[in-house]
């Protein structure tokens, strides 16, 4: 992280709308097997998660130009609160990042 301060690391299943962007910390290990992106920080313009944040990650792409994603971008399910959540699939987020012009 030293390295390329103007990135972050974020674990791909903790992407929440209306929450705050999963960015972990200097001293977080990563775990083997689990997918993380690594993101650019001037993409987002706030510290929590919206759907302009999530469509700034393909802004390099060409305008009105659709994705093709099989499914849903999003599921929602109950937190631990009992509050509804809406969770970004790390598909949509892959599709996103990877989508070339």
């Amino acid at each position: 992280m030293f390295e390329f301060p103007d990135q972050m690391v974020c674990h791909a299943d903790s992407f929440f709308i209306g929450q705050p962007i999963p960015a972990l910390s200097i001293d977080d290990e990563l775990m083997l097997s689990q997918t993380y992106f690594v993101l650019p920080l001037d993409r987002f313009a706030s510290s929590m998660l919206s759907a302009s944040s999530i469509s700034a990650l393909s802004s390099s792409s060409p305008k009105n130009s659709p994705i093709k994603f099989g499914g849903s971008p999003f599921e929602y399910i109950r937190g631990s609160s009992g509050k509804v959540l809406i969770k970004v699939v790390p598909e949509f987020i892959t599709r996103l990042i990877t989508r070339v012009m």
